[in-house]
C-alpha cells in the first residue's frame, strides 16, 4: 500500500508469485471505508496480479487468470474501489 500527501490511495493487494486466491473479511472491508473516512482518501486505484493472462493458449493458465480477474473484480465492488489496472496478457 502506497500512500501520498495528494490523497490518492494504490492497492497492491497480492502476492505477484501466486494467483489471487483470497476474499476481504467483513472486518477488513469496513477497516478500509472507515481508514478512507478518516484519512479523506477518496481516489483509490487497486493493482491486479501481473501473473492473470487472458491471452494466455495455456487452458489451465487461462482459467486460473480468469477465476483471479473475478475475484480482483469482486474486492474492488466490496471495498467501493472504482478502478482496477490489470493487463490482460500478450
Amino acid at each position: 500500500m502506497i500512500l501520498s500527501k495528494s490523497r490518492t490511495l494504490i492497492i497492491l493487494d497480492w502476492d505477484d508469485t501466486l494467483f489471487p486466491t483470497t476474499w476481504v473479511t467483513t472486518n477488513e472491508i469496513n477497516l478500509f471505508k472507515e481508514t478512507q473516512k478518516e484519512t479523506g482518501i477518496m481516489s483509490v486505484v487497486a493493482h491486479a496480479s501481473y501473473l492473470i493472462n487472458m491471452g494466455s493458449p495455456n487452458a489451465d493458465i487461462h482459467r486460473k487468470s480468469v477465476i483471479a480477474a473475478t475475484k480482483e473484480l469482486a474486492v474492488c465492488e466490496a471495498l467501493g474501489i472504482p478502478f482496477l489496472v490489470i493487463h490482460p496478457g500478450s
